[in-house]
């Protein structure tokens, strides 16, 4: 029983730790599965998306052993990614690299307690745009701030994903916060 335990601790522990491969370049709309675009800058941050619900206004992260949706780095600052059904996503971790993306420098975040982030919920089907989302380290840990460029986001899906860039629609993001607990933030 130790051994089982100490396996999901392990393996929970370093689920975000994988890297999960990008979204196939020639990807076409599943009508099952819906599609997030995010902007994200800067380049050297890994992020990952963890699949959910919304809950009496919070986040609730399911499947913690799976593999989430989207787990990387940006791809000319964007992430994109593909969930199943009618599943809430959100920004669940983040880690700064170096400047040149060689490695890892060790400052991660999660969002937890009452800090917000990033949640949007997609219709199956459906590929839509959620904003953009800077991130940077503070004296409080991570922070981030938002903003919104459909047109360039239509154009960076036209050159990397271009059986999905004429599906592309408008989308809003909450900021809610988890059920995680712990002492860790994204503001």
């Amino acid at each position: 029983m130790r051994k089982l335990l100490l396996f999901c601790f392990v393996a929970f522990v370093c689920a975000g730790c994988v890297d999960v491969p990008l979204l196939d370049s020639q990807a076409t709309v599943d009508p099952g599965e819906g599609y997030f675009v995010m902007g994200v800058t800067p380049h050297n941050l890994k992020v990952a998306i963890w699949s959910g619900d919304v809950e009496n206004g919070r986040f609730v992260q399911i499947g913690s052993l799976n593999r989430p949706p989207y787990a990387n780095t940006p791809l000319d600052g964007y992430i994109v990614g593909q969930t199943h059904g009618k599943e809430a996503v959100a920004i669940w971790y983040i880690e700064f690299k170096t400047e040149d993306n060689s490695r890892y420098t060790g400052q991660a975040f999660v969002p937890c307690q009452d800090t917000k982030t990033y949640v949007i919920q997609i219709p199956p089907g459906k590929v839509v745009y959620m904003g953009d989302a800077n991130f940077g380290i503070g004296d409080g840990g991570a922070y981030s701030s938002s903003g919104y460029d459909f047109e360039k986001a239509r154009d960076f899906m036209k050159t990397h994903y271009p059986n999905l860039a004429n599906r592309l629609e408008t989308g809003h993001y909450q900021r809610l916060p988890t059920d995680r607990g712990g002492n860790c933030n994204i503001e």
